[in-house]
């Protein structure tokens, strides 16, 4: 198995895009990362629920403008979209214009709180990880009352830990 096969494959990516380091880095992710992961998954989300979904920055003149400017414009004082948002700061709200980037998070900590606090209750009971024998039900426990609390957030973990469970749950005890 070659460990060194995602460092050969970013690195021949990177250097397809002659220029400076964030134009080859930017390059790299409309080559790479956006069809073979963003776009895939907005595209099957959106079909699931039966809208039509655009991305003008996209278009093929857009994005031959955007390359032929230096990557240092682009970013200024650590904030990326610099351009974007000085193009149009005559009417986007204050708000938008420094606000850090946001993605599409799905609220899982909520939902553990909430609709899905069932799945702690069923794979992470103290019962249940006692048997298994796999994990420490103190730290489980401890990443659970975190959240319950809000004292950290830790549903991530905790979505982790359900994920595996459902995972041996069926694979390794049925």
């Amino acid at each position: 198995m070659d460990h060194d096969l995602g460092k050969k494959l970013v690195a021949e990516r990177l250097n397809e895009k002659q220029g400076d380091t964030i134009n080859r880095m930017l390059y790299a992710d409309v080559k790479w990362s956006l069809p073979g992961d963003m776009l895939k998954k907005v595209d099957a989300m959106s079909m699931l629920n039966s809208l039509e979904v655009r991305v003008p920055f996209l278009d093929h003149r857009v994005c031959e403008m955007a390359f032929n400017i230096s990557g240092d414009r682009k970013i200024r004082n650590g904030k990326g979209k610099y351009i974007l948002i000085e193009t149009f700061k005559d009417i986007l709200p204050r708000s938008l214009q420094s606000r850090p980037k946001w993605g599409f998070e799905m609220p899982i900590s909520k939902w553990l709180k909430s609709d899905l606090r069932y799945l702690i209750d069923t794979y992470l009971s103290r019962e249940v990880i006692v048997k298994q024998g796999i994990f420490k039900y103190d730290v489980v426990e401890t990443l659970i009352n975190s959240l319950i609390t809000n004292r950290f957030d830790t549903s991530w973990q905790i979505w982790n830990l359900i994920v595996f469970q459902v995972w041996y749950s069926n694979y390794m005890e049925g």
